[in-house]
């Protein structure tokens, strides 16, 4: 796809969110109160913030121009073979707003940081994931400004990417997990590759009623995006000549959602003398399908993922290779729930530049919540069985945590 295709089809994504009639969820009669109620708790749990305040502004549709600050505290002990670690980890503080200009139409903009006070962000052998700048103490987490026509969506900013909906699916845990996608790639926010928190992005989210209110909770979602040129992580002066994602995720059921996943970033190979490549042999691409299943009591995701050039080792070389994710949590009492999952991460046998590169480590955790998923304390532990690229073991890890958020403009 060249520059030319991809802006005529955000061209189609700016037209079809200011033509087409808006869907919101409140016209369905037929959702029952659990389905809600599990609904508005992942969206709480989900790192994605604009999922949450979309539905939040179609809920109080004629009342919606206001301005929020909202932010979250997120500190952890970690404990692993070597070290004890007591550590800011994606704590953050934000501000947005939103100005309803007419019927279920709004402009809107937000800012958030995310800060480290407690020391400057320590990257180990293996991190769980990405979710700090090394080292930087106040760094920009998402900033975006855009506008909404119910639930359509056009918007332009550092914003979490397309290929996150999808990886969102499985990346849940409060401290690890996440990695096998590839949506935090290359020892990075995902930023400059789309795959993450997307930086400069031009977005469009739409959703289309295909089979009808009784046949789905949710509608056919389709997310699209282009992306200015980004520096490739880890080599100096060489860009992405151009880069753009697209996802889709459709309710299958009352409880169950499948989705699909791609992302590119074309790379002038031969305009990047062989030394300097680190394994690069070829653009990024990036496939991951995910499902999900989520009630009142319990949640299950699952992805897979195929990428080329995306995943790097712990030394920056990149590779080809294939991941899965599983996550799953389970309520055993009104605030506390169980979770467990696995991340795999294989480069392909061909990668010899990866040498014995993998990741594979299981979860298992708990959580007793004060305020549904904005605050908790939390204990999980990983258990992992893979290895750096010069063969050491990455070791386990033992974490407590605590989150505790507010928002001025909570209910």
């Amino acid at each position: 796809m060249t520059t030319k295709h991809a802006l005529r089809l955000l061209n189609l994504v700016v037209f079809a969110c200011f033509c087409m009639p808006a869907y919101s969820q409140s016209d369905n009669p037929e959702t029952d109160s659990d389905a809600r109620t599990s609904d508005e708790r992942e969206l709480e749990a989900n790192e994605d913030p604009f999922a949450q305040k979309k539905q939040a502004v179609l809920a109080s549709f004629g009342n919606a121009t206001k301005f929020d600050v909202y932010g979250s505290i997120r500190i952890r002990n970690r404990r692993t073979d070597s070290d004890n670690v007591f550590e800011d980890f994606g704590s953050r503080v934000g501000i947005d707003g939103w100005y309803e200009t007419g019927p279920q139409r709004w402009l809107f903009a937000r800012y958030e940081a995310g800060f480290n006070l407690l020391e400057e962000l320590r990257v180990d052998s293996a991190p769980a994931r990405a979710d700090q700048e090394i080292g930087r103490t106040v760094f920009t987490r998402v900033g975006y400004a855009g506008m909404q026509l119910g639930e359509n969506v056009i918007a332009l900013g550092k914003n979490w990417s397309t290929y996150y909906q999808v990886a969102a699916f499985t990346d849940r845990f409060d401290s690890v997990g996440g990695r096998a996608s590839g949506a935090y790639n290359a020892q990075t926010d995902g930023g400059a590759s789309g795959t993450g928190r997307a930086d400069d992005v031009l977005q469009g989210r739409l959703n289309f009623e295909v089979f009808g209110n009784k046949a789905s909770r949710m509608p056919l979602e389709i997310n699209l995006q282009v992306q200015a040129r980004q520096q490739i992580p880890g080599l100096i002066g060489f860009e992405y000549d151009q880069a753009y994602g697209i996802s889709s995720i459709l309710g299958i059921a009352s409880d169950v959602d499948v989705g699909i996943a791609y992302n590119r970033g074309e790379i002038d190979l031969a305009g990047i003398p062989l030394d300097d490549r680190n394994g690069l042999d070829g653009d990024l691409s990036a496939w991951l399908l995910g499902a999900r299943w989520n009630n009142d009591d319990l949640y299950l995701g699952a992805t897979w993922s195929r990428t080329s050039n995306l995943h790097t080792t712990d030394t920056m070389t990149y590779f080809d290779g294939e991941g899965v994710e599983f996550y799953g949590q389970f309520r055993v009492a009104k605030d506390v729930w169980i979770l467990a999952g696995l991340n795999k991460l294989d480069p392909d046998s061909d990668e010899l530049q990866a040498g014995e590169y993998r990741i594979e480590y299981g979860v298992l955790g708990a959580r007793y919540l004060f305020d549904g998923f904005a605050r908790m304390i939390y204990l999980e532990s990983r258990i992992s069985s893979g290895r750096n690229e010069d063969g050491t073991e990455n070791g386990n890890q033992v974490i407590l945590g605590m989150r505790w958020g507010f928002n001025t403009g909570r209910n």
